[in-house]
């Protein structure tokens, strides 16, 4: 967008919004068991990115099938919403093979369904998978994270949708699809594997420790997150969604303190660097232990290289993808420990944070990206904008906006381009690269451009990568995608395989011994303690059983299994002039290595020893994300949290939190529930059913919503009927009378809100019961949308799943019920003592002005925990009349 200001204005005075259109368009479910309503409808606030251009007019759909008389636009989500084909040209990202994607297709006629046949070859066999595409209406939710309660947006509200699994995402495969008009007329068109573009399907490796250098390792707080080595499955899978990978590993070493050191000069320091004012961008322990040392070391252990040069080359080329990310701190000049990061490049990631766009930005130095990628050519490399695409989670079913959900809606300039916001209500988001953000509900990493992500996309598709399976040598070798014939292909470069052993073991548990030495004399040498990791590729040919002759500089290894004491010769010179050599090799654990000896010109000038207990205790197994392995590893570790945090409920009285409701969920759409131990299977399958039917309910007051307003007797009974087959018409929701130090809670009309709270004297009035659902709301009889909530006491709040809006009972005793706030531990509801008539949350002391005369009516079917309050006020008129206690 050039700076033709005055152009793009007087544009915008003239032109309509959506609304004016009389397009009929529907939105989509937003899955949170609140209500939902029909686009169109004045009560539907929120915003639609892709259906409206930059000039608030609809957007034109372009037909990009191959043929048929079905006319209408395909769509691909995986990092990026992108086109089938052009996408070289347009500079934005191409379909990754073997990898899920959500197809969209926005038809240009109004349709009532929409069905999509995939046919694909498996071992040279012909199979077809049909799929019913889901209309509009269950477009999957956007990541909104506004804190101002701003309105949401959806991606659309013309596209039709479903996920489809990584192994039909190839070149071969077909699209048909199969239409009916909203006037029953029948049409088909079809798109061809030829008229898809399709990027490299490559795989990435990055592996996370912490270190100290002649200190304790970093410890969690600021500056400090370890979201890649705590949270590895969620962290990887939420970064995957960022980048254009096939698939991703999230490899672990343990925490490793060393002491002494030494850098490349040879110098050995046993308590402190000599380095004077180190800081997050400087220090010799920085670039010669941390970064040298042990990433890069870490990267050629990996690709089979025993010794190089003690500085950061890689000996050789980045024709793979490995990252080292390394949280490090040392003690320098004066005793100053200081930690490093806010650095990332040349296959190392230096990092305070595995969060955020600290790692976001730095690995993307990774992928060779500079600053402010493309602002020479475009805003829309730096910044999104309407002309650039949003993203997909494709294990949480949910998009990626765009937009920055917390921004100020302001137009300013960035370099030559005039920035305008997006329908005056959210600021664009900026590339990773650009000065960007998280800003999401669903993620902790930076959504990149789709300029942005064409260059990483670019950079990585020449990389290679180790087969899955072994050649007749029993070894792994090297794959690369072949872009021509569009297809895996052994590696045939000769300057790359001439660089290259090929491992024996691929991705196993491994110890890995790293170290310093000089071959020159004196000879000054450390060989660190050894470090374990849960996945690496082992290269028995770096093993010999006899030392050569020639040998003067190698390792000794000895085994506690019987194996016979094997050698790894290293270099016997200086690879550089002015730096001394390091090693770096990769032992499988399953040898159970003892003693670790390295030898300088046949002296003994170092020794790691491994305990055989070390042994007793697995690594955790490294996170894989993508491919054939899917998004397995998260659902295990999300079961695994739904097993632990319900291992207490019961079926008939369970209380779910909404991070409980939302892994629940998850299992739920990916099938996987049977992970789940019986009784937490139980749980989520009864939670799950009543959500179904509270969903049921929903989609029917949207879709009558006019005759249910004006009263027609038809659409009122047909939903009572619904209430009472689903569980809630059968159900009568008692509230009980509130009383607390002598007079009663009550709901009364104040200048402020007719929904404000105080104590008042007891008069059995309806203003003055209340009862507590499953989740712990505490619901008032007159608005029973509404709930009670820490911090704002004095006006109820439109009830959602905010644990302030939580309470528990503290105490319960003949003297009387104490109720403390869940998301604020230490805050009971309290009459106050300075204004007798306020109902506040103060520090839980027991005493009579926070004692309930009895507790609240308990809601006992879960139905009233599972909604939100919206749909609570809308349903409520059809619940039986409820009565006092």
């Amino acid at each position: 967008m050039k700076k033709n200001i005055l152009l793009i204005l007087l544009i915008l005075s003239f032109t309509v919004s959506c609304s004016d259109t009389g397009l009929e368009i529907v939105s989509y479910s937003d899955y949170s068991s609140d209500i939902s309503y029909k686009v169109g409808s004045l009560r539907d606030a929120r915003l639609t990115f892709f259906d409206i251009n930059e000039l608030k007019q609809i957007r034109s759909i372009p037909n990009n099938l191959s043929s048929g008389n079905l006319w209408g636009r395909v769509q691909f989500a995986q990092t990026h919403t992108i086109d089938p084909n052009n996408n070289e040209e347009r500079k934005e990202p191409s379909l990754i093979p073997y990898r899920a994607a959500l197809l969209l297709f926005t038809p240009q006629e109004a349709l009532s369904s929409l069905k999509v046949t995939v046919t694909y070859m498996d071992n040279n066999v012909s199979k077809s998978e049909v799929y019913v595409m889901q209309p509009p209406i269950n477009m999957p939710k956007s990541d909104y994270n506004n804190k101002s309660s701003k309105k949401d947006i959806t991606y659309s509200k013309r596209s039709w949708s479903v996920l489809l699994p990584y192994y039909l995402i190839k070149p071969d495969m077909q699209l048909e699809f199969q239409a009916v008009t909203k006037s029953g007329l029948e049409l088909a068109g079809q798109l061809t594997g030829d008229d898809i573009e399709f990027a490299a399907p490559i795989e990435g490796v990055f592996f996370f420790i912490k270190l100290g250098m002649l200190c304790e390792v970093p410890k969690e707080g600021y500056p400090y997150y370890f979201d890649m080595i705590n949270d590895p499955a969620h962290a990887m899978q939420e970064y995957f969604q960022t980048v254009p990978f096939a698939g991703i590993v999230n490899a672990y070493y343990e925490d490793r303190e060393l002491k002494p050191v030494i850098i490349r000069n040879g110098t050995i320091y046993q308590d402190n660097s000599s380095y004077a004012n180190p800081d997050a961008y400087s220090g010799d322990m920085r670039e010669d232990v941390a970064k040298a040392q042990v990433s890069v070391g870490i990267d050629l252990a990996n690709k089979g290289v025993a010794s190089s040069a003690l500085n950061q080359s890689h000996e050789i080329t980045h024709d793979m993808f490995y990252f080292t990310v390394h949280h490090a701190q040392g003690k320098y000049a004066g005793g100053k420990v200081q930690g490093h990061g806010l650095s990332g490049g040349n296959g190392i990631g230096t990092l305070y944070a595995s969060k955020d766009n600290e790692f976001s930005h730095e690995v993307g130095h990774g992928y060779n990206m500079g600053h402010y990628p493309n602002s020479n050519e475009s805003a829309d490399g730096s910044i999104h904008g309407y002309s650039t695409s949003w993203g997909y989670d494709a294990y949480k079913n949910r998009m990626r906006a765009n937009v920055a959900w917390n921004s100020n809606p302001d137009a300013y300039m960035f370099y030559d381009y005039y920035i305008t916001p997006f329908q005056e209500t959210y600021g664009w988001n900026k590339d990773s690269m650009a000065g960007g953000w998280a800003d999401s509900a669903i993620s902790r990493y930076t959504h990149n451009t789709a300029r942005s992500t064409r260059q990483i996309q670019k950079n990585i598709e020449g990389k290679y990568f180790l087969s899955d399976d072994k050649n007749s040598e029993g070894k792994y070798y090297y794959i690369g995608w072949d872009k021509t014939a569009r297809e895996y292909k052994k590696a045939t470069e000769a300057a790359f395989l001439n660089s290259r052993k090929e491992p024996a073991l691929k991705g196993v548990p491994v110890i890995t011994i790293l170290g310093g030495y000089d071959p020159n004399s004196p000879y000054n040498a450390v060989l660190y303690p050894y470090f374990r990791a849960n996945y690496g590729n082992v290269f028995t040919d770096l093993f010999l059983d006899t030392l050569p002759d020639d040998a003067s500089s190698y390792l000794e290894i000895t085994y506690y299994n019987g194996k016979a004491t094997q050698y790894v010769v290293l270099s016997n010179t200086r690879y550089a002039g002015n730096v001394i050599n390091k090693l770096h090799v990769n032992i499988a654990e399953s040898d159970k290595p003892d003693t670790i000896t390295l030898y300088v010109n046949n002296i003994v000038k170092g020794l790691t020893k491994i305990d055989e207990a070390v042994y007793l205790t697995p690594m955790p197994a490294p996170v894989i994300i993508g491919k054939s392995n899917g998004y397995n590893d998260v659902i295990e570790t999300d079961a695994a949290s739904i097993n632990s945090s319900l291992q207490n409920e019961t079926l008939d009285n369970y209380t779910l939190t909404s991070k409980e409701k939302e892994l629940i969920e998850i299992l739920y759409r990916h099938n996987a529930l049977n992970k789940l131990s019986s009784v937490q299977k139980s749980i989520a399958e009864d939670y799950t059913g009543k959500k179904n039917k509270i969903d049921e309910i929903n989609a029917y007051i949207d879709d009558n919503y006019t005759a249910l307003e004006s009263n027609n007797i038809s659409a009122d009974e047909t939903l009572k009927q619904l209430l009472s087959s689903n569980g809630l018409g059968a159900v009568e929701y008692k509230f009980n009378q509130a009383e607390i130090n002598g007079k009663c809670m009550e709901v009364y009309k104040s200048a402020d809100s007719d929904k404000s709270v105080r104590v008042a004297v007891c008069n059995k009035s309806e203003n003055q019961r209340w009862a507590v659902d499953n989740a712990g709301r505490i619901h008032s009889a007159v608005y029973p949308g509404y709930c009670l909530e820490q911090g704002k006491m004095a006006v109820l709040q439109l009830c959602s799943e905010n644990t302030k809006q939580q309470w528990k009972i503290r105490s319960d005793t003949e003297s009387g019920v104490v109720y403390e706030n869940v998301g604020v531990s230490n805050q009971c509801i309290d009459n106050s003592k300075s204004e007798p008539e306020k109902i506040i949350a103060y520090s839980c002391s027991g005493n009579a002005n926070q004692r309930f005369k009895s507790k609240f009516s308990e809601d006992t079917n879960n139905y009233l925990s599972l909604m939100g309050g919206s749909l609570i006020s809308e349903i409520w008129k059809y619940i039986p009349a409820e009565s006092g206690e």
